[in-house]
């Protein structure tokens, strides 16, 4: 799941989901998860079929749109990383509201490594972002004082320069200073980190 064909893949499968087995493997090529996938979801559990139904297993029934698969995702990793790393368990969440301090809508990603809190804004769609999702990331930042802010963009190319322009001037108008970084999930660099 770490490739975002893959993710992209499972968005739409959940959007179908109860479905039929026969339906799913009938879909065009590229459209839902390939045969392989989808077995390899169902020897997981993500999966459940019943009879010639499928629907979402325990994992997954909580996940309705690709946002929310890519925090789930972006989460398991840390928790992962943070095992390896520390060699012990750091709290790690998605998808927090928080009452006190207010903040409207939730929180992404938030952990707690030794060096501090981590706040990830995920996006999975890079047209959909404005300046405005910036401005409430930001104000986040600014209220919570991570030690570290990271606002994923979870593409399959590299951002064209103009959008990473864009995204620069808007970030820089909120007076931050500015440190863009290529990671990547997969072969080809799939997710721009400010």
């Amino acid at each position: 799941m770490l490739a975002t064909s893959a993710r992209h893949a499972l968005r739409r499968l959940l959007e179908r989901l109860p479905c039929l087995y026969g339906d799913l493997l009938a879909a065009s090529p590229g459209e839902l998860p390939n045969d392989r996938f989808l077995q390899m979801l169902i020897d997981q559990e993500l999966l459940l079929r019943e009879g010639a139904a499928v629907k979402a297993g325990p994992a997954l029934e909580r996940l309705y749109d690709l946002g929310h698969t890519l925090e789930w995702l972006v989460a398991e990793w840390l928790r992962l990383y943070c095992v390896e790393h520390y060699e012990r368990l750091v709290p790690v969440r998605h998808g927090v509201s928080l009452a006190s301090p207010a903040i409207p809508d939730d929180l992404d990603v938030l952990a707690f490594p030794d060096e501090g809190p981590v706040l990830i804004e995920c996006k999975s769609r890079s047209k959909a972002i404005e300046e405005d999702h910036f401005v409430r990331f930001v104000a986040r930042a600014r209220l919570l004082r991570p030690f570290a802010a990271i606002f994923l963009v979870d593409i399959e190319n590299p951002l064209p320069k103009q959008r990473l322009s864009q995204y620069a001037h808007a970030l820089q108008r909120l007076g931050l200073p500015l440190r863009t970084v290529q990671m990547a999930f997969t072969s080809p660099p799939s997710a721009s980190i400010w």
